[in-house]
């Protein structure tokens, strides 16, 4: 159970990480279409 809660933590840990690096480059892709 402890390997799977884990494998879990981990995957939530990743899925967060990716939406805020996405987010990061969307909002920069709208700031250089704005500028």
């Amino acid at each position: 159970m402890n390997m799977i809660l884990k494998f879990q933590a981990i995957i939530c840990a990743a899925v967060i990480l990716a939406g805020f690096i996405a987010s990061f480059y969307l909002e920069t892709d709208i700031f250089y279409n704005l500028a």
